[in-house]
């Protein structure tokens, strides 16, 4: 099943969006392997996102998992493509007007907290299966979901700020 088909969309639009656990309850069947975290933070939160509409989700097992902070420099971001731009982009999150109107909470949590408020998910494309479908995927971590947390982490990181420790969701391509 790709990961936005829209027969299972929330119902309503943006801000009149069916209710999570409404929508849970709907679908949750269609996707059985997928934790709750994963389906309200991606799927939910993200519907009808273009960036990575080409993934079978069933093909997936997701798993929750510690890594040590420096194992995410590893990550490819395609967002911002290298780590100095993301980390610049965290920097912006993190101290730019946005941040001091407090327009907008998470850098906030992650400076106070040290870590996600919510985990990211990265996939292990080590043996490049997403190739196929962008050719600029490169055969490694790639983040699929939480950008804007992992560039908040790699800035905090990078000024020795954050945990030493991180929880993730790593989703890896089923064997065939």
């Amino acid at each position: 099943m790709p990961l936005f088909d829209n027969s299972y969309a929330p119902r309503g639009e943006k801000w009149g969006k069916e209710p999570f656990e409404d929508w849970y309850k709907r679908i949750h069947d269609q996707y059985p392997q997928i934790p709750k975290c994963i389906m309200k933070q991606w799927l939910y939160e993200n519907w009808g996102s273009p960036l990575y509409d080409f993934i079978e989700l069933s093909d997936y097992t997701f798993t929750q998992v510690t890594w040590n902070t420096g194992e995410l420099l590893n990550v490819y971001s395609d967002m911002c493509k290298t780590l100095e731009r993301c980390i610049g982009h965290g920097d912006v999150l993190c101290n730019g007007p946005q941040f001091e109107s407090g327009g907008n909470p998470l850098p906030g949590y992650m400076l106070a907290e040290k870590k996600f408020p919510v985990p990211i998910i990265i996939n292990d494309n080590f043996d490049g299966h997403l190739h196929q479908y962008d050719e600029y995927l490169p055969p490694r971590y790639i983040l699929m979901e939480g950008h804007c947390r992992f560039n908040i982490a790699m800035y905090l990181h990078h000024e020795g700020q954050f945990s030493p420790t991180v929880e993730i969701w790593l989703m890896k391509r089923r064997d065939r």
